[in-house]
């Protein structure tokens, strides 16, 4: 994947008072500490449908979640990054809104022709708590400089 430029929303999400769920939420805060230039940030617990109207004004939105990793013990995933294809549920309100159901309504209702990407990063840990687990950690990590590497255009890679 090549540079990118252009007006970007980063819409970070997750449960921050439970442990891995909340590294899309945080991940959103820490892109917004870059201060970038044509970047907006938003760290939400989750995705309401009101986050369509956001979509007008850019062109590419990048949702950043967890995914929970089932893989063998000792396995390192990395994380994924996806298209967000339209598409969704009949009512996109609370749990039942995802990245698919905010893009189909921000091109519906107010006419978004943005690009959207899911970023996921592999979770765990899904207990009480506000600590990230070593593997969250690690993919955060490589999932932050491949941000940084498509969003700042003079970044080395």
């Amino acid at each position: 994947m090549g540079k990118t430029l252009g007006k970007t929303l980063i819409i970070g999400y997750g449960n921050t008072l439970r442990q891995d769920d909340g590294v899309g939420y945080g991940m959103a805060e820490a892109v917004a500490e870059w201060g970038l230039p044509g970047v907006t940030c938003r760290s939400v617990h989750q995705l309401t449908p009101d986050l369509a109207l956001l979509l007008v004004e850019v062109e590419q939105v990048i949702f950043i979640d967890v995914f929970r990793w089932q893989g063998e013990p000792g396995e390192r995933p990395s994380y994924r990054v996806e298209p967000v294809a339209v598409g969704g549920t009949r009512n996109p309100v609370g749990h039942s809104c995802n990245p698919r159901s905010i893009l189909a309504l921000g091109r519906s209702l107010f006419g978004a022709t943005c690009t959207a990407t899911w970023l996921l990063i592999p979770g765990q840990d899904f207990g009480f708590g506000e600590t990230l687990s070593p593997l969250t950690i690690a993919a955060q990590a490589e999932a932050l400089a491949y941000l940084n590497a498509i969003l700042i255009p003079d970044a080395p890679s």
